[in-house]
């Protein structure tokens, strides 16, 4: 049966007013405010636009953290009162309140007889230690205010509650790649390594260093420090080494007896992991060193010998400080600025600590604005934030670490950028799309194969091809260079400057853009057109009995005809139920590129990347590929398109595509908005810059931060996140039900029944959803019946389980559509409410049951579901045969 899930429409928020940028050298006082130091000027239309708008959720969430954080402090500094703290929140929070708002809960309070401090004062308050954005000048002589990146790092450092949360080392797995610090580039690429770690006796190791630890058969033993880092089972920092043996260790290893070597000379016998507490210590390198090779015993020369035992970079520089190693992500977008809204369009930098990890990153509290600008182009406005960048790669900064409790220096490389396809093409200085060398990774040549990769671009490649462009001594000439390579000439501080980090590799595809708002649009636009109106009809009935609960995006309006207007969640949802909404009505051709692109979706939002199907999945991306080459030629010619042969890549170095997501942010610039409402909208850089500055120090505040020391089955089972099955329903007869309790104990009695429960996803389920299950057994689906609450106030949740289908053994029963099929079983099993992981969504298969089409009608769900409430169901009425449904969990 289906299910019409409903939601309530959302809130607009309030537009803002044409800007007229204006700017003196030594800034602007904002506003006409009798009160010196506002932020902002005001009229009556924004006081009405603020009454309009209710409390979002980020906003209460805000409220929320201030209250615990305040009510547990015992004093306020540095506010003179809890109540000075709270009003100063209130002033300086994430969304701006009117003049007038103000002014009246000033007035309501002096009415009901509480003692407040005046507007005046609040606003006025100067917090400690605030660091003002910056005036900068762009190569066009306009004005734009930029957040240093060094004073933002070193707030991040002195929160207890982001220092605390940091990941320092590389992290090396075997499963699942999860996150950015797990991927290739975290691990492989020296400019990342942890240069040093600090004893339990607080000495200092760091990278090439000689030192001795205890080795498990050959005792006492010398080693050079190669690299630090952890491994993913919480056993702490791991060290890998390169062993120098002497004469009897090197014979009990080898087993030769006949090598006998001076006393002090040691030989370098491979490389091999210690974990951390086995070194004893630093010790003195030995006088002289071999090495085994094919030609025979190499002697290192004293040349060698002090190359090889060189003195970390890091040591002298560090002094007696701590070295900690903390990469840097930077995103870049523009606001919108269509015809449609009544502001001005803002090139924004916002910057995120890669080790936080990408659930913490999708935070507002842990995305750091830095600079934004309505008339200097993002190039200009990198210039500053580059030249920062270099300082923290080169020099390091010193800072207080909270988690350490002690000055560090804090080496703060720039390990990716995140952005959209036209900004990434305007950071690499590449041409337009319609170029021959249209994509900016490699130099594939539209004249090639569609599924060629061409040679990597990297930036030596880059300015050599630049060099070769300024040199050309005519106007035509220079074009067609131009046109040869596919690049620009002109300044790029992300090219023309020493940063480590290089572009091309450092802009990963992003998933919102090459898939949900790229090829699911395309083939949106090119199936849709084609469909009749009765079709166009069923469509729509198929799409309302879809259940989406376990979707994390909705899909709303009308998809066969207002498509057009869709934005990147609607394309999303509509993505991950497309294969079962449009199959009967699409020919094979096209049915075999909207499989093929259903598989390639779900990798690409899979929440993990599996190293051990790599190759698996790249032979996904081909396949994919060449249906599109023979059934949509034209589409290859989209660097959309092609990009997708680079997503494995991508996976590879940095991990899940949710690791580098630009959703978040985007999502972020909705506050980079709303800063512009109350305000002159005379120097909005300025402005906005102010103000997220005073709201970095007031969360600085409440966190607690100091200033100073003060594979079964098909592919589409193995992506993490995108399990699909085929299931079958509740036979006509009550068959008899085998109830156990294999997962929890009760020991006491039930007291209420309740009608839902909260996941580990944070969703609420009701009794009658189809749920995943936390549990050790290889059996984790199934439909909630009942839940029950236990007179200790634990809750017990009554699940009906699935059991897969086999043609044979081994072989799992598949679908058209390539998914495992599962039937219910007669098990019941009762499980802790804390096992529930999350709500998975469910397509009924009408087009295998004989189904067929009819009105809507007002039903009830059946009562072996323990439901009362009334549902939408029979625009498809189901075959009286055993029901088949396609089980369809969400992104995360």
């Amino acid at each position: 049966m289906f299910v019409l899930a409903l939601k309530q429409p959302e809130v607009s928020k309030p537009s803002l007013q044409p800007d007229s940028a204006l700017d003196t050298d030594d800034g602007i006082t904002q506003g006409t405010d009798a009160d010196a130091g506002c932020p902002s000027a005001f009229d009556e239309e924004d006081d009405i636009a603020v009454a309009d708008c209710g409390l979002d959720d980020e906003f209460e969430s805000w409220m929320d953290q201030i209250s615990l954080d305040i009510n547990d402090r015992q004093d306020y500094k540095p506010f003179p009162s809890k109540m000075f703290a709270l009003l100063f929140f209130l002033v300086h929070g994430p969304h701006p309140i009117g003049n007038r708002t103000l002014m009246f809960i000033w007035f309501i309070l002096n009415q009901t007889g509480i003692s407040v401090p005046s507007l005046k004062a609040v606003r006025s308050f100067k917090l400690p230690g605030l660091d003002l954005p910056k005036r900068h000048v762009s190569s066009q002589g306009n004005p734009f205010y930029c957040q240093s990146v060094v004073s933002t790092l070193q707030l991040c450092m002195a929160n207890p509650k982001i220092a605390s949360s940091l990941t320092r080392y590389p992290v090396q797995t075997e499963g699942a790649v999860e996150e950015i610090y797990l991927g290739s580039v975290w691990n492989d690429d020296e400019r990342f390594q942890a240069p040093m770690a600090a004893l339990p006796n607080g000495e200092h190791i760091f990278v090439r260093d000689c030192i001795t630890f205890e080795h498990h058969s050959l005792g006492t033993t010398k080693a050079v420090i190669v690299k630090f880092f952890e491994k993913n089972t919480l056993q702490g920092v791991h060290a890998k080494v390169e062993l120098l043996l002497n004469c009897y260790q090197y014979q009990y290893v080898t087993e030769n007896t006949n090598c006998y070597l001076p006393d002090d000379c040691c030989v370098i016998y491979g490389a091999q992991v210690i974990h951390f507490t086995s070194i004893i210590g630093v010790a003195n390198p030995p006088l002289s060193v071999i090495k085994w090779t094919e030609a025979g015993i190499q002697r290192f020369s004293n040349e060698e010998k002090m190359q090889y035992f060189a003195s970390n970079e890091w040591k002298e520089k560090a002094g007696e400080k701590k070295v900690i190693m903390v990469p840097l992500i930077l995103f870049t977008d523009d606001t919108s600025g269509n015809r449609s809204k009544k502001w001005n369009k803002f090139e924004s930098w916002y910057l995120l600590l890669a080790g936080l990890g990408r659930h913490a990153n999708a935070k507002p509290s842990n995305i750091h604005f830095l600079t934004t600008s309505n008339k200097v182009s993002p190039l200009d406005q990198s210039v500053p934030i580059v030249e920062e960048l270099l300082l923290l790669e080169s020099e390091g900064i010193e800072a207080y670490d909270a988690f350490s409790d002690c000055q560090v220096l804090v080496v703060a490389p720039l390990i990716c950028v995140i952005c959209d396809n036209p900004r990434a093409k305007e950071l690499c200085n590449q041409l337009a799309s319609s170029t021959r060398k249209y994509c900016r990774i490699c130099m594939a040549d539209k004249i090639d194969s569609p599924d060629f990769i061409g040679v990597p671009r990297t930036r030596a490649l880059s300015l050599s091809q630049m060099e070769e462009i300024s040199s050309q001594t005519s106007i035509s000439r220079t074009y067609n260079t131009r046109k040869k390579y596919g690049i620009k000439e002109h300044y790029n501080p992300m090219l023309h400057t020493n940063i480590r980090a290089d572009i091309y590799k450092a802009t990963p595809l992003e998933a919102l853009h090459v898939f949900a708002l790229g090829a699911s649009k395309y083939f949106l636009q090119l199936f849709m057109p084609d469909f009749t109106h009765d079709q166009k009809t069923e469509i729509l009935a198929l799409i309302k009995a879809f259940n989406m609960s376990g979707f994390t995006t909705k899909m709303y309006g009308n998809v066969c005809y207002y498509y057009n207007s869709f934005v990147g969640r609607d394309f999303k949802a509509w993505s991950q139920m497309a294969i079962f909404i449009l199959s009967p009505y699409l020919d094979a051709g096209r049915k075999e590129v909207l499989l093929n692109y259903s598989k390639v979706f779900a990798i690409a939002y899979a929440k993990s990347y599996n190293r051990h199907l790599k190759e698996q999945w790249k032979s996904v991306c081909q396949n994919f590929i060449d249906s599109v080459k023979v059934h949509f030629p034209n589409l290859l010619r989209r660097p959309k398109m092609h990009l997708i042969l680079h997503l494995i890549e991508c996976l590879e170095q940095y991990g899940p595509t949710s690791a580098f997501s630009a959703e978040r942010c985007e999502s972020f610039n909705s506050d980079v908005r709303a800063q512009n409402i109350y305000s002159n909208r005379q120097a909005p850089s300025r402005d906005i810059g102010k103000h997220f500055a005073v709201l970095e120090h007031v969360r600085h505040i409440i966190d607690g931060g100091r200033y100073g020391q003060e594979s079964v089955g098909a592919l589409t089972v193995s992506v993490p996140g995108m399990e699909k099955c085929t299931l079958f329903g509740l036979a006509q007869h009550d068959p008899p039900y085998v109830l156990s309790f294999h997962h929890v104990q009760l020991n006491d009695k039930v007291t209420t029944e309740c009608r839902g429960i909260v996941a580990q996803s944070f969703q609420l389920l009701h009794t009658g959803d189809y749920v995943e299950l936390d549990v050790p057994c290889e059996l984790k689906f199934g439909v909630l019946l009942s839940v029950c609450k236990l007179a200790v106030g634990s809750t017990v949740c009554f699940i009906q389980m699935f059991e897969p289908m086999f043609i044979r053994i081994g072989e799992p029963l598949l679908s058209d559509t390539d998914c495992p099929m599962f039937e219910l079983s007669r098990n019941i099993e009762a499980v802790e409410g804390c096992k529930v992981l999350k709500a998975v969504s469910f397509v009924h298969d009408c087009f295998s049951e004989g189904c067929h089409f009819e009105e809507m009608v007002l039903q009830s769900r059946p009562q072996a579901l323990h439901s009362s409430w009334n549902v939408v169901l029979g625009v498809i009425s189901a075959a009286a045969s055993l029901p088949r449904y396609i089980v369809y969990t969400s992104i995360t």
